[in-house]
């Protein structure tokens, strides 16, 4: 017999009782289980919220049950009865209830919000997993890539790597094999549950029960954030990632560079940071793509030159994260984190110097990661305070053009990274 575990609610702080799952529970599975499944959802919301989650999209029943004999599964989710179901006690011995529901619950973002045309991407290169992509494959991935590419992010990624040579990018795929990028291990998996595993491991950080992230290629993770881009930015939460970055330079003449360094493991911090702290009504947009700006106005005529400059560099790009600052604008606050460290500055003055190189709309360069934009007048309140206290580091310098195709240049070897001594020199 189910229960609706209000009564266990009740013995719980106020705040987990926040989010759109639904949880109940069957008659036999202990109270304390019962709370740690209760603080499970919570942390999964949260988590859920930050990476960009509309509540809409992965809200529902969620319920936890005592295993029957021959289920061999943690979770699961039943597409019936749109429901999500956890098993106690565990199969493998270890409660990780938050990966588990957050692993499950994505299962229901692929059943009933996910469109079809991604589904259908990623079934492909799943299914290619361990072998070459044959022709028909081939065809059917760059159908989906053109179907409409001035409103496709998944276009813009592409066109960092082929271009706009559809051909060039069909004849690439029919001569690779996809465990290139995409993990061999998921060849025997079901595309449901490796995607869904994708979202688990990069939602919270880490692989089950605490264990690394499970080795996931750059296209793989690249392709699944485009995919499920336009529900990350329902609620509010305005732009695409890389469209987002074409309208902003699309005034800009053909050879316009932006030189730039992503931190994308602060994709879930900073957003977290700002839920917590800052009112939702004085919020206009949040910053998703943490990345401090190198130098705007390099030029492409001087792009072997950029790369020369980056590589010679040599090491880590590093910073510590500072204080709170505030650009003020005529329509709104922009609220950013300053950098202290030189490696920004470094790279700043030498891609300057270079003959094509624009000269700056502002002469002073403040290394800053912009955090979020806020209405006028309520950005003050935070500057001088100090939400972070940590070093960043990056291997990777990118280069975005005025169409948004991006291209990354490596500025340290991966042995170098988490090495190299941080020298501050509060510029």
């Amino acid at each position: 017999m189910h229960r609706i575990i209000s009564a266990f609610r009740l013995l719980m702080p106020t705040r987990r009782r926040r989010g759109p799952l639904r949880p109940s529970s069957d008659g036999n599975v202990p109270p304390e289980v019962v709370g740690d499944f209760l603080n499970a959802i919570y942390v999964a919301v949260e988590q859920l919220r930050a990476f960009g989650f509309a509540d809409e999209d992965f809200g529902g029943d969620i319920e936890i049950v005592c295993r029957e004999g021959n289920e061999k599964a943690n979770g699961r989710y039943i597409p019936k009865g749109d429901k999500v179901r956890l098993f106690y006690p565990t199969e493998r011995g270890v409660s990780d209830y938050p990966w588990t529901i957050i692993h499950e619950v994505v299962h229901r973002i692929w059943v009933k919000h996910l469109d079809s045309d991604a589904r259908q991407l990623w079934t492909l290169l799943c299914e290619s997993a361990g072998k070459e992509i044959d022709k028909s494959a081939a065809e059917a991935m760059a159908r989906i890539v053109v179907k409409k590419p001035e409103k496709s992010s998944l276009w813009f990624y592409f066109t960092k790597h082929f271009g706009d040579d559809l051909g060039a990018f069909k004849e690439w795929l029919t001569t690779r094999r996809a465990s290139y990028s995409f993990p061999s291990g998921y060849a025997s998996a079901d595309p449901c549950e490796a995607f869904s595993e994708v979202a688990a491991n990069m939602i919270l950080g880490r692989g089950h029960a605490g264990r690394k992230i499970r080795s996931s290629g750059s296209m793989v993770r690249k392709v699944f954030l485009c995919l499920v881009e336009k529900l990350r930015h329902k609620g509010g939460l305005e732009g695409r990632m890389f469209e987002g970055i074409a309208l902003e330079y699309d005034h800009q003449d053909e050879n316009f560079l932006q030189t730039q360094v992503d931190f994308g493991y602060l994709r879930v911090k900073i957003p977290r940071w700002v839920s917590k702290n800052i009112p939702d009504g004085n919020i206009l947009k949040l910053e998703h793509r943490p990345h401090v700006t190198v130098y705007r106005g390099a030029d492409r005529r001087d792009l072997p030159k950029i790369e020369e400059v980056v590589r010679e560099y040599g090491r880590p790009i590093r910073a510590m994260l500072g204080e709170f600052g505030v650009f003020e604008q005529p329509e709104r606050d922009v609220l950013y984190i300053k950098m202290i460290g030189d490696s920004f500055h470094e790279l700043h003055d030498k891609i300057e110097k270079l003959p094509n190189s624009r000269s700056p709309v502002k002469p002073d360069y403040i290394p800053h990661l912009t955090v979020a934009y806020l209405k006028k007048g309520t950005a003050r309140k935070y500057v001088g305070t100090t939400p972070f206290r940590m070093v960043v580091s990056a291997r990777n310098l990118t280069i975005v053009g005025p169409n948004g195709i991006e291209q990354v240049v490596r500025a340290s070897p991966d042995r170098l990274l988490g090495r190299e001594p941080l020298l501050l020199a509060g510029r």
